[in-house]
């Protein structure tokens, strides 16, 4: 991490300015932890609005020195801090728990008594975890104006718990880099055992359910505080689906870009200068909100979603909107040798599949972080050859070629009717567009897992898929496949049959949420 710091200041010495530049500032908190911390103080007269900048996950409060030596050169006090057990603060890393609340609580106590801050204009943004303690922070401490998250968690037990599956591998990328760089709780560890041996849950779902911004959302609406969201469509560590939900809920200005990328990338060329489309706007909120400058920030539409495949970008003037339909199309039976038909209308007779849980089906998400790095960032997607899928223990459902453009915008949703052979079983559903070769891209997926189930009984299982935002040409095909096993989550350790069943009683199918133009 040093040699990231490095960079970050060579970097920030092409923006020197008219500011003054203090570190190595050690903040008290409540109870007696100090805080590391630096402040950029603009020269001249008279009171500056100002910028709260916690750290991201095993970042320090050195982060973000480009972008506040940016903003400090506009006339911006910028205080940036590193999060308890981080970099060289004291304490214990708690997960933006409630004493992370009373830690910023402090650094805005020692702005307010040593810089020359405009009291009634303070704004804290972040990245990540940074961008977590801003949203909670916003809820907190109403001295805060306005917050810009990037790259935040909507509901934390969602990101690493959604639809009771364990996300093994991004919770295991967190551990590991929490352990190699900060102080962590050992609260953190237990906790994640909780889910992955699925114990003491409820009281996991307490713990998280104090760290997301989701269960805030009456206080920030109750403050009016406005709202800058950005996320990432690919990021398969804090997925865009609960924070939709949360700006749904948001009831003040607000605006919500969701960009092409994984975790933290659309927001990281920013830490080093590089002008982006998030950054962009960050700075137009608190121009706007901080400054009273009239960037036209408010008179955009308040919605965007990149186009996975295309690049281009669609607005929106309110999420949801009434522009978004949705088409259903039904699962049919497969024969022999032969794939399943996603259709318009559900079958009249009843039809059955089977599959075996068990690896290397051939559908797949891709080599884990890897892949979707380079989904997201590349031209390279995630393919597979449909006719080599293993039948046994993977099954896929394929619709006609399609009759006209489709813009697929928003959250797919599966519902299935299905017989689990045992208590527990676990599902993992793709959605992709395949050529007339066979050769299946992927445009996004979601796991579930169920658990106390009658075997052998019927039981409707609905679930979404990670949000996503995909154009498909006229004669593309819809496939969803579901397998058993994807390496990204904890699956069940034992053997287990799914028998799949559709008909006008059971009737299985995906919903697809789309946009005409």
């Amino acid at each position: 991490m040093k040699h990231l710091v490095f960079i970050f200041l060579v970097t920030a010495l092409l923006f020197a300015g008219e500011y003054k530049y203090q570190d190595n500032i050690s903040v008290l908190s409540a109870d007696g932890t100090k805080l590391s911390a630096n402040v950029f103080t603009p020269e001249g007269e008279g009171k500056f609005p100002a910028i709260i900048f916690p750290n991201s996950w095993a970042m320090d409060e050195d982060q973000y020195y480009v972008q506040a030596a940016l903003f400090a050169e506009k006339g911006y006090i910028v205080f940036s801090y590193s999060s308890r057990g981080w970099g060289k603060s004291e304490g214990k890393v708690t997960v933006a728990g409630p004493q992370d609340m009373e830690d910023l609580s402090a650094c805005i106590d020692w702005v307010i008594a040593n810089t020359p801050v405009d009291k009634d204009n303070i704004g804290i943004s972040g990245i990540s975890y940074g961008a977590g303690i801003s949203l909670l922070g916003l809820a907190h401490d109403e001295r805060i104006k306005t917050a810009a998250a990037m790259s935040v968690w909507g509901d934390l037990i969602t990101s690493l718990y959604g639809n009771e599956t364990p996300h093994v591998v991004w919770a295991t990328v967190l551990l590991g880099s929490g352990y190699l760089t900060g102080n962590m709780d050992p609260m953190i560890y237990k906790h994640y055992q909780n889910l992955v041996k699925r114990q003491n849950i409820p009281e996991t779902m307490a713990w998280a359910k104090k760290r997301s911004p989701l269960y805030v959302v009456d206080k920030i609406n109750k403050r009016n505080a406005p709202v800058y969201i950005s996320n990432n469509l690919q990021d398969e560590m804090f997925q865009p689906n609960s924070v939709i939900r949360l700006y749904e809920k948001l009831n003040v200005p607000k605006r919500l870009d969701l960009n092409l990328g994984i975790h933290a990338s659309a927001e990281l060329g920013g830490l080093v200068g590089i002008e982006n489309y998030v950054w962009k706007n960050a700075h137009m909120w608190f121009d706007y909100w901080l400054k009273g400058q009239k960037t036209g920030i408010m008179q955009q539409p308040p919605v965007t979603m990149a186009v996975k495949n295309t690049g281009e970008r669609d607005s929106f003037p309110a999420w949801p909107h009434k522009s978004i339909k949705t088409k259903e199309y039904f699962f049919g039976e497969r024969t022999i040798f032969k794939n399943g038909k996603l259709l318009d209308v559900a079958p009249t007779e009843l039809g059955k599949d089977g599959i075996s849980s068990g690896i290397l089906s051939g559908i797949s998400t891709g080599v884990p972080i890897i892949g979707a790095i380079f989904e997201a960032h590349t031209p390279i997607p995630i393919i597979t050859f449909l006719p080599t899928t293993n039948p046994l223990i993977s099954i896929y459902y394929q619709s006609a070629p399609l009759e006209e453009d489709f813009q697929l915008r928003g959250t797919p949703q599966v519902e299935m009717w299905i017989k689990p052979s045992k208590s527990q079983i676990q599902m993992i559903a793709h959605l992709y567009t395949v050529d007339s070769t066979g050769f299946a891209t992927l445009i996004t997926h979601a796991p579930i897992t169920l658990h106390d189930q009658t075997p052998d009984e019927p039981v409707k299982v609905t679930w979404d898929l990670v949000t996503t935002s995909y154009d498909l040409e006229k004669g593309e095909r819809f496939v969803i496949a579901i397998d058993n096993y994807d390496l990204n989550y904890k699956s069940p350790e034992h053997y287990f049959d799914t028998e799949i069943l559709c008909g006008e009683e059971y009737k299985s199918k995906i919903t697809l949420p789309y946009t005409e133009k």
